[in-house]
């Protein structure tokens, strides 16, 4: 299966503007189809990591329910987690043993892998 993790905040000048769809979109053009999977945040961003990343034009990513039914109909499911952490005090990045969980799971239940 396809998995798309989605991006946690936009990044300044490269994806400004853009939702989980449109990265959703972007992916699915390069790929020439949509992913069967998208992992997505959410845990809550901690106020001050949301006022100083919005300081440099970067949005946190959440999919509303509406934004999860399209993907959904297209064929991609949805799976949340809490995928955040803050790195060093000072930066956010993917919760990499929780995603690495997910996607174990995934691959798991795919029988991609073996227990």
């Amino acid at each position: 299966p396809i998995v798309y993790v989605a991006n946690l905040v936009t990044q300044p000048k490269e994806t400004e503007g853009m939702n989980i769809l449109a990265h959703v979109d972007w992916v699915a053009g390069v790929l020439g189809t949509v992913p069967d999977y998208l992992m997505a945040n959410q845990a809550p961003i901690p106020e001050e990591f949301l006022n100083r990343y919005s300081k440099i034009g970067a949005e946190p990513l959440y999919l509303s329910n509406e934004e999860e039914k399209y993907l959904e109909s297209l064929g991609t499911t949805v799976i949340y987690g809490d995928f955040v952490t803050i790195k060093n005090g000072a930066y956010l990045r993917h919760n990499a043993q929780s995603l690495s969980e997910a996607i174990i799971r995934l691959a798991r239940e795919n029988r991609e892998i073996k227990d």
